[in-house]
């Protein structure tokens, strides 16, 4: 009886970039896997050679590697860029453009995005051809995942995809706007953002969409081992993101130069979790100002979750200043141990960091202003700021709990399989 009512469960394809391999976001899928294991038979198709350390996978989760050697071919790379350079598509994307149609790095960005959109459609229309009965589902909504829906299309499978932030906001992309996107999107049945900002900006950006456009927030698993606060003095703060110009860590550098001048009474540590291009430029920040090399430790990227991390050590401050986002599985990590949040107004932020949990910044703060909000925290009450504490679990709990959301989510898979 447990076998048939197994072999009844509805197969998934989760298609991932790199997952299950390590790396800077992949990680966050592990959550969501291990929880999607328990309702639905899962295979999960990377769109990128899966290379070095993988996650532990649970029993009975395929892998299928055959879209990640078709797309790193040279066969099906020739193929695509033969089709995306005659498609009067990618044609009409460059001219969107206006004046920079025009543009070399314009015009290869959009072919070459193209190829990998019918690369990605060429491998999964074949191989849904001969896959039975499945639904399709893939974790980022970018060119090869409007590929992979036209090819369910195609074939007649129900597609979704969940949208984050650099295939969602077109100033996170390197070109300014998201070549494919609205035509892209159409193809899915649905269309998951992980933030309601991130729902209402594609709502607005095309209406005609909108009956597809849902809100499925990410979650994250209870990390029970909280430390709480520090108890000998020291305002402890953390951070965590790649090191690039989006996500202004260098902003953070020169707000702790600020505290430090500005707030002598605090006696304060930062923690920069995370690696990447601008990681050097903030450590000549920090080394200008010798004592404040001292409070600032570097330990790039942590291959475990933070929010492990963050359970097992003090912290009093976490905070976010990116210039754009999605909803940041870090700030839910961050509130799931209890930690006062600070982050911008941009993106999905105000969806997590309000004043039961901690404090806004203006979208653009300058240094001062960021110094300023960690000076407020640093200077409450105990109690204030074991409200703030408690405010931040709560909100976690409420909104961002994994075992709640990825229920829901495979409640909705179910129910695509079951058609």
């Amino acid at each position: 009886m447990g076998n048939a009512h197994r072999r009844a469960r509805p197969r998934v394809l989760l298609f991932t970039e790199t997952f299950p391999a390590l790396g800077p976001h992949e990680p966050f899928i592990a959550v969501e896997v291990r929880h999607l294991a328990g309702a639905v038979d899962l295979v999960l198709i990377p769109t990128t050679r899966v290379q070095g350390p993988t996650v532990f996978l649970p029993a009975g989760v395929e892998v299928e590697e055959g879209l990640a050697e078709y797309m790193a071919g040279v066969r099906g790379r020739l193929a695509g860029l033969v089709k995306s350079a005659v498609s009067p598509e990618t044609y009409r994307e460059i001219f969107r453009f206006g004046a920079r149609a025009g543009d070399p790095r314009v015009v290869a960005a959009v072919i070459v995005r193209g190829a990998r959109m019918h690369m990605a459609r060429t491998w999964t229309r074949r191989y849904l051809k001969s896959a039975g009965p499945v639904v399709a589902y893939t974790w980022w909504a970018s060119a090869v995942g409007y590929g992979i829906a036209r090819a369910s299309q195609d074939v007649g499978v129900p597609c979704i995809s969940r949208i984050h932030g650099y295939e969602l906001y077109p100033e996170q992309d390197r070109l300014g706007r998201i070549p494919f996107q609205k035509p892209g999107l159409r193809g899915f049945e649905g269309v998951y953002a992980d933030s309601a900002a991130g729902a209402d900006f594609l709502r607005h950006a095309y209406p005609d969409l909108e009956p597809r456009i849902k809100v499925a927030y990410l979650g994250v698993d209870d990390y029970s081992l909280q430390k709480g606060p520090s108890i000998d003095g020291v305002c402890r703060i953390v951070s965590c993101s790649s090191c690039i110009p989006l996500k202004r860590v260098e902003l953070l550098a020169m707000s702790m130069a600020c505290l430090l001048r500005d707030h002598p009474d605090i006696t304060f540590t930062w923690t920069h979790i995370g690696d990447g291009p601008t990681l050097a430029h903030v450590k000549s920040v920090v080394n200008a100002e010798p004592l404040l090399a001292e409070r600032c430790t570097f330990p790039g990227f942590v291959p475990q979750s933070v929010g492990r991390v963050l359970a097992e050590q003090h912290c009093d401050v976490f905070i976010n200043v990116s210039t754009s986002e999605g909803l940041p599985v870090t700030l839910m990590e961050a509130a799931c141990c209890g930690i006062p949040l600070i982050a911008t107004a941009v993106g999905g932020n105000a969806e997590i960091v309000d004043e039961t949990c901690g404090l806004h910044l203006p979208p653009n703060p300058g240094p001062d202003e960021v110094a300023a909000a960690i000076a407020s925290i640093a200077h409450l009450s105990t109690d204030d700021r074991n409200r703030l504490r408690a405010g931040s679990r709560d909100r976690w709990s409420d909104k961002f709990s994994a075992e709640q959301n990825y229920r829901a989510f495979g409640d909705l898979l179910v129910t695509l399989g079951s058609r």
